[in-house]
């Protein structure tokens, strides 16, 4: 039953990769996410990846596959190019929030977005 509910999460791996993971510059195969799992100790082949992603795909993820089994999550509402990053940097910067705070949101700001140009 505990294995049944394990493989039942690999969809919401999958997801949390592409999501935390990917951009068009940087897309991963479906081989390794399905390492990835395997090594979380969840059975998964990459056939189960390619169904998961084909249904986030059809349940209105932004996902982009190409050639040789590689993919993304594809959101251009966060792309940013070089002069907004480092306006949104300068804003957190400038706050009254402590040196390890302002440090902790530009690392976070840093991994959700995809610097085109930089």
């Amino acid at each position: 039953m505990m294995e049944h509910k394990r493989k039942k999460m690999t969809i919401l791996y999958v997801l949390k990769m592409l999501q935390e993971g990917t951009s068009k510059f940087h897309p991963i195969t479906q081989s390794l996410i399905t390492k990835v799992i395997n090594n979380l100790g969840i059975k998964c082949d990459r056939r189960t990846v390619a169904k998961d992603v084909d249904l986030l795909i059809e349940h209105g993820y932004k996902i982009v596959k190409i050639k040789g089994g590689g993919c993304y999550m594809n959101d251009e509402s966060i792309q940013f190019d070089r002069e907004d990053f480092v306006m949104l940097t300068d804003v957190v910067s400038k706050s009254d929030l402590s040196e390890a705070a302002k440090d902790n949101l530009k690392n976070k700001l840093a991994s959700l977005i995809n610097v085109v140009n930089m």
